[in-house]
């Protein structure tokens, strides 16, 4: 996929590289830097989506893909591009690896992220040795609020926390950061 220099330029203004730091106290992101996060389109999953040209069509493609490609080239056919961090939304290319789909698996499986049932998503929010958080329980009990008494836009919403609006829509529709329930 050809990135040209107006779409790398459209891509750098949705990159903040002012991401969260992956939790050092886990031995899997000890010296990770902070991640750069894609500010714009996420698909349900998380992953930063945008779109470019491929073979004369427009298709919706991955930014962490796009990252790789900007900092290295060309991903080989039959490769994945891994998140050293497990975060979805991140675009650092220090953060990114290539790798099969059984590296992604076996990656996985040493950091416990199997969800051990297949076509069963992991849930979003708070979880064990998976995504690091960019919210707070607390910022997201703020969201939820500021979307119900004060009517404020999830585009604002999420210009104040530095999440993109597909995770502001997700947090106060309940799709996002479930709370446990109540013992």
């Amino acid at each position: 996929m050809k990135i040209t220099k107006d779409k790398a330029s459209a891509f750098w203004q949705k990159i903040d590289k002012d991401g969260p730091m992956p939790d050092q106290s886990n031995p899997h992101y000890i010296g990770l830097n902070r991640c750069w996060i894609w500010t714009g389109r996420t698909n349900h999953n998380g992953y930063g989506r945008i779109s470019v040209s491929f073979d004369g069509k427009r298709i919706m493609a991955r930014t962490h893909r796009i990252s790789w490609e900007i900092h290295h080239g060309k991903i080989p056919d039959g490769m994945l591009v891994l998140h050293r961090c497990d975060n979805p939304a991140c675009a650092n290319p220090d953060h990114l690896f290539l790798g099969s789909h059984q590296d992604n698996q076996n990656d996985c499986t040493i950091k416990n992220r199997k969800n051990g049932r297949r076509g069963k998503r992991r849930p979003y929010g708070p979880r064990d040795f998976t995504v690091p958080r960019v919210l707070t329980q607390n910022q997201v009990d703020e969201i939820r609020a500021m979307r119900r008494n004060l009517k404020v836009s999830c585009s604002e919403i999420a210009k104040i926390y530095g999440v993109s609006r597909a995770m502001v829509w997700l947090i106060v529709t309940g799709k996002a950061w479930k709370r446990p329930a109540p013992v």
